[in-house]
């Protein structure tokens, strides 16, 4: 989808971009809750003590693939913060045409 501004969320009607921006709040979330738990250094907040993507993280990924494909997991994806995009593009392993 090309983007009309340097937002590509805009492009999309104002419902889908409210149900984009809540999708994107369960991951910050988990992020938040997994920051302020202080768990162990390497630890992610996208998977469990087993290395298993969280249901809530593939659940989020699927509902972007099916509102907008690669390209708007891969905007959100983009507005995750630096440190955590790399464990959320395994934890979308297999989503669509996702791949690490």
């Amino acid at each position: 989808m090309q983007s009309r501004t340097d937002n590509p969320l805009m492009d999309y009607p104002v419902g889908q971009r409210l149900a984009i921006v809540k999708l994107l709040e369960v991951l910050m979330d988990l992020i938040n809750e997994h920051e302020r738990s202080q768990t162990e250094e390497g630890s992610s907040p996208f998977f469990d003590e087993n290395s298993k993507a969280l249901p809530e993280v593939r659940s989020v990924g699927k509902s972007l693939n099916e509102m907008g494909g690669y390209e708007l997991m891969l905007e959100c994806c983009r507005a995750m913060p630096q440190e955590h995009r790399r464990t959320l593009e395994f934890a979308w392993t297999g989503i669509g045409s996702w791949l690490p």
